[in-house]
């Protein structure tokens, strides 16, 4: 029978710590880190074709990736809908719950510009 001792307790509630934080600090860059993606594809902000293009293709390219795992995870993504759709059903959106896999990827594609976007 293992035994915890004082020391491995507090190391473990540590470490739990440390991943909640990195994980609160990651969501915070994440609207961020979208709308860099939405302006690189943007011509009015003033990004030149060398830019825009492989954003565009590469956010085209990436959300018909997401297609098939949209079709994979539709069970998953439509409880979470409906879980939404029951609590709030004013902001319930069925297209980016649904759809959400192919949104990541389409603007993680559009980040295939910014090492364009000096």
């Amino acid at each position: 029978m293992l035994r915890r001792t004082g020391k491995r307790g507090g190391a473990l509630a540590r470490s739990i710590q440390a991943v909640a934080c990195a994980l609160l600090l990651s969501c915070g860059g994440c609207a961020e880190l979208v709308s860099y993606a939405e302006r690189l594809g943007d011509p009015s902000t003033g990004r030149t074709l060398f830019v825009r293009t492989p954003a565009a293709v590469g956010g085209f390219v990436g959300f018909g990736l997401g297609l098939p795992l949209c079709a994979l995870g539709f069970p998953v993504t439509y409880l979470i809908y409906e879980n939404q759709r029951s609590r709030n059903p004013e902001q319930a959106d069925a297209l980016s719950t649904l759809l959400w896999p192919s949104f990541v990827l389409w603007r993680t594609g559009n980040l295939i510009a910014a090492p364009f976007d000096l």
